[in-house]
C-alpha cells in the first residue's frame, strides 16, 4: 500500500448513507408558499449538513486512523497502544528526492513524541542508518529540549526509514509546532557527505489525548545511591513516562533511578534525564523518566502500571 493510499484510508470521511439527501429533502419538503422566514430555514438546513459532515470527519480522525496509517510499519505489537494514544499528523515536505512525513503525535502534559517517515522518492534503498546534521524547531511556550532518534531503514521497505523526536516543554497556549531538518548524511560516513541538502520544513498542530495522571506524594523524600536526598514536590505518569519535580540540598546532579511495576508483576527500568537550578542551599529540579525501548519508541498503557519506584521508595498507583 502506498503512502497516498494510507492517508486516504486514514482520513476517509464516512457520513451515514443518505444523510445529506435526507437533510436536503427535509428542507424542501414544504408545499406552502415561501415566506420571509424560508431563507433562514434553508440556511439552518445547510448548517445541519455541514455539522454532520464535521462530526463525521472528527469521529473518523479520532478513531482507527493511526492504526490504519502506521500498522504497516509498526506491526501488530504496538497498534493497540498507537490507536489508543496517538493521533495522525500528515504534514510532509520534499527536497532533493527525499520526503519527510510527520505521521503521528503522542503526548502528555510536558512531552510530545512525533513519529516520522523518511522516503527516498526514486524507490532505491536509503543507507541503513542516516542522520540530519541540522535540526531546528519552534514550540511556543517555555523552555524546550529535544532529542532525536535518527532514521533507521525499514526492513520491509528499504526506501523508507522511520525516526522519532521527543520534545520536553512548558507548553503555551498555542498548539503550533514547527520543525526543520537539513543535510541528510550516512551515519557511518566519516566525511559526512550530504545525501541531500534539504531543508525539510514542516508545521502542524499538536493534538492528542493527554494521559497524564498525578500521584499524591505528601512530602515524600527519597535517597539516591550516592546519598543525595530528593524532596519530591510532584509526581505524574503517562503513556510516555514519569515527570518528577522537587528540591534537594545538594548540587550533585546524580540522576535518580526509576522503574515501574506492571500489573503482571514485571518491572521495567526507565531512562531518566535530570536538570537542577539554584545557588544553594536549596536546588530545584525537574526529572523526566521515559520508558525504555530497543528502537527509542517507549510507550506503555498507564492502566497497566501498578507501582512506581523512585530510588529507594515504591509508591502504589491507585
Amino acid at each position: 500500500m502506498t503512502d497516498q493510499e494510507l492517508y486516504r484510508t486514514a482520513f476517509t470521511v464516512k457520513v451515514p448513507e443518505g444523510t445529506v439527501q435526507r437533510a436536503l429533502e427535509k428542507a424542501n419538503s414544504s408545499t406552502k408558499p415561501r415566506r420571509r422566514g424560508a431563507a433562514p430555514r434553508m440556511l439552518l438546513a445547510a448548517a445541519l449538513v455541514v455539522a454532520l459532515l464535521v462530526t463525521s470527519v472528527s469521529a473518523e480522525i479520532n478513531s482507527g486512523t493511526v492504526t490504519n496509517l502506521l500498522a504497516p510499519y509498526f506491526g501488530s505489537a504496538r497498534t493497540e497502544l498507537l490507536e489508543k494514544f496517538g493521533r495522525p499528523v500528515g504534514a510532509s515536505a520534499s527536497a532533493d528526492g527525499y520526503t519527510i512525513t510527520a505521521d503521528a503525535i503522542i503526548g502528555d502534559r510536558g512531552c510530545i513524541q512525533i513519529i516520522y517517515t523518511l522516503t527516498r522518492e526514486d524507490g532505491q534503498p536509503i543507507p541503513e542508518r542516516v542522520k540530519f546534521l541540522d535540526i531546528d524547531y519552534a514550540i511556543p511556550g517555555g523552555s524546550t529540549s529535544c532529542s532525536t532518534v535518527y532514521p533507521r531503514q525499514i526492513s520491509s521497505s528499504p526506501s523508507r526509514g522511520r525516526f522519532y523526536q521527543k520534545f520536553f516543554a512548558e507548553f503555551g497556549f498555542s498548539r503550533k509546532v514547527r520543525v526543520s531538518f537539513g543535510r541528510l548524511v550516512a551515519s557511518d560516513d566519516p566525511d559526512q557527505e550530504s545525501l541531500a541538502e534539504g531543508p525539510w520544513e514542516l508545521s502542524f498542530v499538536r493534538r492528542y489525548p493527554d494521559t497524564t495522571r498525578s500521584v499524591p506524594v505528601n512530602g515524600l523524600t527519597v535517597t539516591e545511591q550516592s546519598g543525595q536526598r530528593l524532596h519530591i514536590r510532584t509526581l505524574s505518569f503517562s503513556c510516555l513516562g514519569l515527570t518528577i519535580t522537587g528540591t534537594t540540598e545538594s548540587d550533585v546532579r546524580q540522576e535518580p533511578t526509576a522503574s515501574v511495576t506492571m500489573k503482571d508483576g514485571s518491572v521495567l527500568p526507565l531512562d531518566t534525564g535530570f536538570s537542577a537550578e539554584g545557588s544553594g542551599p536549596v536546588w530545584s529540579f525537574d526529572c523526566h523518566a521515559r520508558y525504555r525501548d530497543q528502537d527509542g519508541f517507549g510507550l506503555l498503557d498507564p492502566d497497566n502500571i501498578a507501582a512506581i519506584t523512585l530510588c529507594d521508595v515504591t509508591i502504589p498507583v491507585q
